[in-house]
């Protein structure tokens, strides 16, 4: 199987082991309570709060894209363990498709997204897998928001019927590291980065 790559030939945002294969066509659509809904994600979030993670969709693409180009060069690293200018970025986020990764979002009361959060399916054998990478906006870190859309990220993949999530963290990434203790995550050293499995059924 094959996947349409989301950058160009050789860059791509997660492991070749998701790279080269086919989204799963029914995963990634389960829970309804996370769908889309941008009329009423941000009535409850006054000013200065944020509304509870959203399950993102095609219409969330241009914010996705605001949100990845407001990362700085060494955000970017961490999020997607390379260099990622923005032609890259702007590649990348055109290539998501939300009807069947698992992508969630946070969003501030102005309706800006601030926390990112995506899962691509795969299938290992006859097991579903996920890979799964986050992205904060600076100005909203150390609020728990990773965490957030971790649990918003479990629910959402264990009712597509994924056993395991597949995590990456660059070996500087402190917050990362610490998402992956706080959840439990079974974690390895992958060429001096930290490769984790975390069982969303728990």
């Amino acid at each position: 199987m094959q996947i349409t790559t989301a950058l160009s030939p050789g860059i791509h945002p997660f492991s070749p082991a998701v790279a080269r294969t086919d989204y799963p066509a029914e995963a990634g659509r389960a829970d309804p309570t996370l769908q889309s809904a941008t009329r009423s994600r941000n009535w409850a979030a006054p000013e200065g709060s944020l509304a509870a993670p959203t399950r993102l969709g095609e219409g969330d693409r241009p914010a996705a894209l605001a949100h990845f180009l407001r990362l700085s060069k060494a955000d970017r690293h961490m999020r997607f363990l390379q260099v990622m200018p923005d032609q890259a970025v702007e590649a990348y986020v055109a290539k998501i498709d939300f009807s069947t990764a698992i992508c969630l979002g946070v969003f501030d009361a102005a309706d800006t997204l601030v926390a990112f959060a995506e899962a691509i399916p795969y299938s290992e054998g006859d097991r579903l897998m996920a890979e799964a990478a986050f992205s904060t906006d600076e100005a909203w870190r150390r609020n728990g928001l990773a965490r957030k859309l971790c649990e918003s990220l479990g629910k959402s993949a264990t009712s597509a019927g994924v056993d395991r999530v597949v995590l990456h963290c660059h070996r500087r990434n402190a917050p990362m590291r610490g998402l992956l203790r706080a959840i439990d995550a079974v974690t390895d050293f992958d060429e001096g980065d930290l490769e984790a499995e975390w069982d969303p059924t728990r």
